[in-house]
C-alpha cells in the first residue's frame, strides 16, 4: 500500500489560508492514482469527518459509491438552505430533476445561502425550468442590490440577451440596481427579455 498517497490526501484536508483564500478543495487528483484498498480508506475519512464545508461534499461525490451517495442524499434531505446549496452546487448528479429544481428554487431565495450562489447559478446556467425562472425573476424584484443585479445578468443570458453569464456588455444596466429603485428596473428587465411582468407584481405596482 502506497502510505504516502494516504498521508497526502489527509494533508491536503487541512485548511490553510492558500486553500481558504483561493477555494482549494482536497487533492481529488489522488483517487485516480489510488489502489481500490486506498480509496475505501479515503472514503472512511471522509465518512468519519462528515460534511462540514463544500470540499468534504465534492470529494464524497467524486469517490462515488452508493455509501457516499447516500450519505450525500440523507444530508440533503436533513440539511438546511445552506447545506442543500452545497449539495446542489458540488454534487447535483445526485438530485432528480425534480430535486434539483426544488433545490435550485430554494437556494435562488435563501439569503442564507449566500456564500454557495455563485456555484448556484453554475447550475442555474445548465437548469432553468420555469419554476427557476420565476425565482430569478422574484429575487431582482426582492434580494438586495448586488444579488438582484446577478440574477437579472442570468436572466439576460438565458433569453439570449447576453453572450454569456459575465457579459461585459449588458453590465451598465446591471450596475444599476446598486443605485436606482427597483420597480423600474424589474419593469425593464422584464421588457429586454420579453417577459410581461409578474401578475402580482402589476397589482402592486399598476
Amino acid at each position: 500500500m502506497n502510505s504516502n498517497l494516504l498521508d497526502r490526501f489527509r494533508e491536503s484536508m487541512i485548511m490553510n489560508h492558500e486553500r481558504w483564500h483561493d477555494g482549494i478543495g482536497y487533492d481529488l487528483a489522488l483517487l485516480a492514482e489510488a489502489t481500490s484498498e486506498e480509496r475505501a480508506q479515503i472514503e472512511s475519512l471522509l465518512t468519519a469527518r462528515g460534511i462540514g464545508d463544500w470540499r468534504d461534499v465534492e470529494a464524497l461525490a467524486a469517490l462515488d459509491t452508493p455509501d457516499t451517495r447516500e450519505i450525500l442524499q440523507q444530508a440533503y434531505e436533513a440539511g438546511g438552505g445552506e447545506t442543500r446549496a452545497m449539495i446542489l452546487s458540488h454534487a447535483p448528479e445526485i438530485l432528480g430533476e425534480d430535486e434539483r429544481t426544488e433545490a435550485l428554487v430554494a437556494a435562488l431565495g435563501d439569503e442564507a445561502a449566500a456564500d454557495e450562489l455563485i456555484g448556484v447559478l453554475l447550475e442555474v446556467e445548465e437548469h432553468h425550468p420555469p419554476h427557476v425562472i420565476e425565482a430569478l425573476l422574484r429575487g431582482v424584484r426582492e434580494r438586495e442590490a448586488i444579488t438582484a443585479g446577478e440574477f437579472a445578468m442570468m436572466l439576460l443570458f438565458i433569453h439570449g440577451q447576453a453572450e454569456s453569464p459575465w457579459d461585459m456588455a449588458p453590465r451598465p444596466f446591471i450596475l444599476r440596481f446598486q443605485e436606482e429603485a427597483r420597480e423600474p428596473l424589474y419593469r425593464e428587465l422584464c421588457a429586454r427579455i420579453g417577459r410581461a411582468p409578474d401578475p402580482e407584481f402589476q397589482r402592486h405596482h399598476p
